[in-house]
């Protein structure tokens, strides 16, 4: 990389241009938009971290959570809670069943 900006200094003396010239020519200095170009980095700049800053906190956010709305990484939930609950519906069932064939 260094020989090739060297080959530029040395075409430029060749064909009479000042180091500044060949500087501009190298590295983009343009005086007429450089305000906008500016304001696009910085632009550019905010929305970027602003991505990676959501993406941090998405991803921190989730690691944090448990797995269980109880604040638990397991389950507390057992095959006899689904027997009792059975268990339950059955009898309100058979109560609701039974007093509609009283009528």
């Amino acid at each position: 990389m260094i020989t090739t900006i060297a080959q530029f200094y040395r075409f430029g003396k060749f064909l009479g241009l000042s180091k500044k010239e060949v500087n501009n020519l190298l590295f983009f200095h343009d005086k007429k938009h450089q305000i906008s170009f500016r304001i696009l980095f910085i632009f550019i700049l905010i929305v970027s971290s602003s991505i990676l800053l959501f993406f941090l906190i998405s991803i921190g956010i989730n690691s944090a959570d448990s797995t269980y709305p109880s604040g638990t990484k397991y389950s507390t939930i057992k095959i006899k809670d689904f027997e009792k609950k059975n268990e339950i519906k059955y009898r309100l069932w058979k109560k609701v069943r039974d007093r509609l064939l009283q009528y």
